[in-house]
């Protein structure tokens, strides 16, 4: 190895370390209540380091969340790439959509401190911008739009929307419950001692309920989320 690849390992060793840190740091404590300081404690850099690697608090918020929201967007797109080229011309099944979307991050389940620290979104909303978590969603919401609207085609886009977005908040309520978070209400949180899969089918029939409700009186179709 070269003097400059052994450099970029370095480089390397060294962002992980602070990914890693700040990734089990914020699942535990918090985005809010940790510091800098306590993740270059964790990751043994110092402050320059983080802002080397990262620019800022911010930029490193993103990243631990595009770290930990890739694989399972992979999947949901590997999924749903599988099923359509097996349906080929003909609209997917409405549950495998929405299995697609919803199996990936529920069946981490095993990885509770991910779980947890993907749970923080809703549990502490303003700390990280909706803007930029968002952004790491740009792609799943175009697929999974184009197939939701192929398969309900009596649906207009903007109901289809609100209900993707409805869909998306039951996920996320999911997963705060399968983390284990605390502020749960009691009833609540022992829903949650159930195998995976039965929280999983349990949301897709919820989604496909409010898929197939009927449209919302007077909804034009020009409004959206």
């Amino acid at each position: 190895m070269t003097t400059d690849e052994t450099g970029k390992a370095k480089g390397r060793d060294t962002r992980t370390r602070i990914l890693d840190a700040a990734e089990k740091l914020f699942a535990e404590q918090g985005l809010a209540s940790t510091s800098l300081r306590q993740i270059t404690r964790e990751a043994g850099v110092n402050l320059a380091a983080v802002n080397y690697h990262f620019g800022s608090r911010e930029q490193l918020i993103h990243e631990v969340f595009a770290r930990l929201v890739g694989p399972v967007n992979r999947e949901r797109l590997a999924c749903l790439d599988e099923r359509r080229a097996a349906a080929g011309d003909a609209p997917l099944p409405l549950a495998t959509i929405l299995e697609c979307l919803a199996a990936p991050a529920l069946r981490r389940g095993g990885d509770r401190l991910r779980m947890r620290l993907a749970a923080r979104v809703l549990s502490e909303p303003g700390v990280y911008s909706p803007t930029d978590f968002h952004r790491l969603f740009e792609e799943i919401a175009e697929r999974f739009l184009g197939e939701l609207a192929r398969t309900l085609p009596d649906l207009p886009p903007a109901e289809i929307a609100w209900r993707f977005h409805f869909f998306i908040g039951a996920l996320l309520q999911a997963l705060h419950g399968l983390a284990g978070v605390k502020g749960m209400p009691g009833p609540f949180s022992e829903l949650y001692r159930v195998p995976v899969e039965e929280v999983l089918r349990r949301v897709v029939a919820f989604g496909i309920g409010g898929f197939l409700a009927p449209a919302v009186p007077g909804n034009t179709g020009e409004d959206g989320p």
